[in-house]
């Protein structure tokens, strides 16, 4: 078995589903999988690219060796780093409202959603319903409340946003529908009330 894994060149992910068929295997691998602190020791082989688990410290001087993480530890470490906690910033965006061509199907691309950032780690969808009307998307998020701003983008040595009097963005959270748990985003003149595209920054408390 372990000959076998040894020419093979698996990719991250892959090594992670060989570590898993190891555990479910069983074997005298066992021992060493993971260690206590969720770490795996491998072996990758500076020659051939082969990766093998083995127990620490016993690679060879023609392969290097690495730590691979469990997939417990991934899972812990992904809600360290994200995690929606009430109390604190759980996601944020700036949509590129005034493109011509913003798309009518969710987008996660730049230059349209950039600057993002969503408390349970997946990417900040947004679409564009009609003039002035977008649907923004933070999925897996718990927020049920967000704020929105209307921002002017100038170029000078660099781009410079500033935040845009004259325009009111009103943002409610969609409880029905092909968009239900997305938020939509209204974007008018102050003034007459008319809809109107503008590049905007959405916040969720």
């Amino acid at each position: 078995m372990i000959k076998l894994i040894s020419q093979l060149r698996p990719s991250p992910a892959m090594a992670v589903a060989l570590v898993a068929l190891f555990v479910a295997l069983g074997g005298t691998a066992l021992a060493v999988i993971p260690a206590p602190n969720g770490a795996i020791p491998a072996c990758y082989s500076t020659a051939s690219g082969s990766l093998r688990v083995t127990t620490a410290g016993s690679c060879g001087s023609d392969s290097k060796s690495i730590t691979l993480a469990s997939q417990r530890e991934v899972a812990r470490l992904k809600a360290r780093v994200y995690g929606c906690v009430p109390g604190r910033v759980n996601g944020y965006v700036a949509i590129r409202g005034t493109d011509p061509k913003f798309p009518t199907t969710y987008t996660t691309a730049s230059p349209d959603v950039s600057h993002s950032y969503n408390c349970s780690g997946q990417a900040v969808q947004a679409l564009r319903v009609g003039k002035g009307l977008y649907v923004v998307n933070f999925p897996g998020n718990p927020g049920t409340i967000a704020f929105g701003s209307a921002q002017e983008c100038v170029e000078v040595s660099t781009v410079l946003c500033l935040y845009t009097d004259g325009v009111t963005v009103s943002v409610t959270k969609v409880t029905s529908g092909t968009y239900a748990g997305a938020f939509q985003v209204l974007v008018q003149d102050s003034v007459s009330g008319a809809k109107t595209n503008a590049d905007i920054d959405v916040l969720v408390p």
